[in-house]
């Protein structure tokens, strides 16, 4: 810069008095550093904090991966104003559900076809006073979700004092570098159950995580759990948690809508009273679901 100061102004194009010609200034001074200009420049402004070159990417293998890693964060990002998400997947039903729940969001899913089914998420805006902690499970849900296939994803976002609209689908090239996450539960309370209960049947009854897609009409119900029976009953277990009004309303709705299943909802003692008819069956637990409370209600279920 001491250099070129001298010649100022530089010009691209020097007419008469006016100025030094910048290719010609440049020249001069690389032959004065004896190094070419582009090293010269690449290295321009190194003293300055703003333009810090990063010399090595640890834990990525380069630029291009780090990169993408940015991109996936500006995405979720966005998320933390969502109002609502809307998916519309045709494969993988099962996986981007467990996803949806490891990241605690509530939900609502409509079957439209065989293999196509919806997913509507209601988002901190509407459900929790715009509260970023939900938003941030929103985040959460993405990378699992682009790592899926055959899916559309639309979601509303605050923006000022209105609303913009955020959409991608499986055919954009975004996709997580890291590994996937592996968690199997979504609660210590579910884990805590199955721990207990273990691989081995209880007086016939043999315990399943997820293992029914129930639906009628359009509208699809996956419990938490499946209690079979060696004689051929079946029980579906569903942990509640601390839902949203407007979440108990739909699982309410979902729960008389299946009516004719037998379902036993385990709600926790502090709020029992917000769930008291929601299910045919209901057990209040504490800190953790008895093994021996689900077996109380499981004798009482007819042959």
């Amino acid at each position: 810069m001491d250099a070129a100061a001298a010649h100022h102004p530089l010009k691209r194009l020097s007419v008469g008095m006016w100025g030094r010609d910048e290719k010609a200034v440049k020249e001069e001074i690389a032959t004065k550093m004896g190094q070419p200009w582009p090293d010269i420049e690449e290295n321009l402004f190194n003293d300055v904090t703003e333009f810090h070159k990063l010399a090595s990417f640890d834990g990525y293998s380069g630029a291009r991966e780090l990169l993408n890693r940015y991109n996936v964060a500006q995405a979720q990002g966005v998320l933390l104003d969502c109002i609502r998400m809307r998916v519309e997947a045709r494969s993988e039903f099962k996986e981007i559900l467990r996803y949806a729940k490891l990241a605690r969001l509530l939900h609502h899913i409509t079957r439209v076809g065989e293999s196509h089914y919806i997913f509507e998420f209601s988002g901190p805006a509407s459900v929790l006073n715009e509260s970023r902690r939900y938003g941030a499970n929103m985040a959460k849900f993405l990378p699992s979700l682009l790592r899926r296939k055959d899916w559309k994803m639309e979601a509303v976002i605050r923006y000022g004092r209105g609303t913009c609209k955020f959409a991608m689908s499986s055919e954009d090239p975004l996709r997580p570098s890291w590994p996937e996450d592996t968690t199997v539960f979504d609660s210590a309370i579910e884990e805590a159950f199955v721990e207990k209960w273990g691989e081995d049947t209880r007086e016939g009854w043999s315990l399943a995580r997820e293992a029914d897609i129930l639906w009628k009409n359009q509208h699809v119900f996956t419990p938490d759990f499946l209690l079979r029976h060696e004689d051929g009953r079946r029980v579906f277990l569903e942990i509640a948690g601390f839902w949203s009004k407007e979440y108990i309303a739909q699982k309410r709705q979902t729960l008389a809508d299946f009516k004719d299943k037998t379902i036993i909802l385990a709600v926790p003692k502090e709020l029992a009273g917000q769930y008291g008819d929601l299910g045919q069956k209901v057990l209040v637990y504490n800190s953790r679901i008895l093994i021996q409370d689900v077996m109380e209600v499981l004798e009482g279920i007819p042959k």
